[in-house]
């Protein structure tokens, strides 16, 4: 028990008025701080038994509100603590006045992310699964939400354990042989690269598709390009559902990129409305076609829009000739409410999908969404089987092994003695100790817990 004297308290629900309210104790004074504010007609004995009754001020004796409250005994709690939590009515002064008397108790105000720090520090979870919480209530799709509870059950740390731990037997072997060379054989070194072959792989694996969870918390960045007036803006307005981008009739209004989320399927879309492009005609037009193309560079699909009810121009060719390398695209042939004067027959380049649409009446729109899904799910990973590393933290440091998993290997097959490559394989021990939280430091805690809501 890290914080037995230190017991804190926090509002857990969500801010302002609602109808139910939690209030959270943790710590060695719990139980006692409960009972000299809880006064329940009917009490009930042991854990995890619900009782109803009033919150009294024990200064005053007056009631503050007629609650539902719990106590849970240590170890068998969310933080590892013995733990209180009071179920009141969400008024905001209600619930102010109960965490109040509770400080005025014994407690103290719990820090941003507290209750999941202690739940880390005692051993009830990782810091994979303490990352996996704030993934799991910041995430704005089903995607990122079952990419998260993947974490945070506990699988993918299975996953990185087995990992640690074959590095762990690989070390104590290389050990024992170098401590007591005349009892323990030299490790054979033919099966250490084997091992650390398989894993140099698997490390890769993950570091390939978590590039998939990466997406999923960043967003899928989608540019739309086109010349000037092919109805770019009012392609992105239909999407968003609202008048995001400004539409008019003359040519060139967009100058620079509008970015703009947006679900999908249930995926995360970045949409980029960029300048129309076009031989510039001005200063600013010449910045805002600078900074299209560099868009095409940073972006993960391109539409690429058309006024269909035009022939081809030179400006639309240019255009052609810039998507020409670019294997994710998708061909938009716009204003499908007008006459046609050009089809897809007309349009050179290597298009995997083709939508008709019309900004204008909304045709075509709910086709063009599913292709983006359909390009996404082919370009990116989104398996709910795959366990995907969550963050740039995780990323880093599977990094960071996977690299010394490859120096040990080039270590022993450049013969190297073993003892040297062992040297890697700790560096390598490290990376992943410190990706599960098993060897971490108080300065990447804080970080990492203070990026938490106070009550989580």
């Amino acid at each position: 028990m890290l914080y037995e004297e230190d017991t804190i308290a926090a509002v857990s629900s969500g801010q302002g008025d609602s109808a139910i309210a939690v209030v959270r104790i943790s710590g060695g004074r719990s139980r006692s701080i409960l009972s000299s504010i809880f006064d329940s007609t009917k009490p009930k004995k042991g854990s995890g038994a619900l009782s109803l009754g009033w919150i009294i001020d024990p200064n005053t004796k007056e009631k503050i509100d007629q609650v539902m409250a719990v106590f849970f005994s240590s170890p068998a709690t969310f933080t590892g603590e013995d733990l209180a939590e009071i179920y009141c009515h969400g008024g905001r002064l209600i619930v102010q006045n109960i965490l109040r008397v509770i400080l005025e108790s014994g407690a103290r105000p719990a820090e941003k992310g507290e209750f999941s720090k202690r739940a880390f520090l005692n051993g009830k979870i990782d810091l994979i699964q303490a990352e996996a919480i704030v993934e799991a209530i910041r995430a704005k799709t089903n995607y990122g939400l079952k990419s998260a509870m993947h974490r945070l059950d506990g699988k993918l740390s299975k996953e990185i354990l087995g990992i640690s731990k074959e590095l762990e037997d690989i070390l104590v072997e290389i050990e024992a042989s170098t401590d007591f060379p005349d009892d323990v054989e030299t490790p054979n070194s033919d099966r250490i690269l084997a091992t650390l072959s398989r894993l140099f792989f698997d490390a890769e694996k993950f570091l390939k598709n978590s590039v998939s969870g990466k997406i999923l918390n960043d967003g899928i960045k989608v540019s739309i390009i086109g010349k000037p007036n092919v109805g770019k803006s009012s392609i992105v307005n239909a999407i968003l559902k609202e008048e995001r981008s400004i539409v008019t009739d003359i040519p060139g209004t967009t100058t620079d990129t509008i970015e703009s989320a947006v679900n999908i399927n249930g995926m995360p879309f970045l949409l980029n409305d960029t300048a129309g492009m076009r031989v510039p005609k001005n200063t600013i037009e010449i910045e805002g076609i600078k900074r299209t193309e560099k868009k095409l560079g940073d972006s993960d699909i391109i539409l690429v829009v058309f006024d269909s009810s035009e022939p081809l121009s030179s400006d639309d060719k240019k255009v052609l000739g810039k998507v020409a390398n670019i294997e994710k695209k998708i061909l938009v042939l716009n204003k499908s409410d007008k006459p046609q004067a050009i089809g897809r027959k007309d349009i050179d380049g290597n298009f995997p999908y083709i939508t008709k649409v019309s900004a204008l009446t909304g045709e075509g729109i709910k086709e063009l969404e599913d292709a983006m899904s359909s390009v996404a799910k082919e370009a990116f990973n989104f398996s709910q089987e795959v366990h995907m590393l969550g963050n740039s933290r995780q990323y880093a440091n599977m990094g960071k092994a996977k690299d010394s998993i490859g120096a040990a290997i080039s270590g022993i097959n450049g013969k190297y003695p073993i003892d040297v490559v062992s040297i890697d394989i700790k560096e390598a021990l490290s990376a992943i100790s410190e990706l599960s939280g098993a060897i971490v430091s108080e300065k990447i805690l804080s970080k990492i817990f203070e990026s938490f809501c106070i009550g989580k």
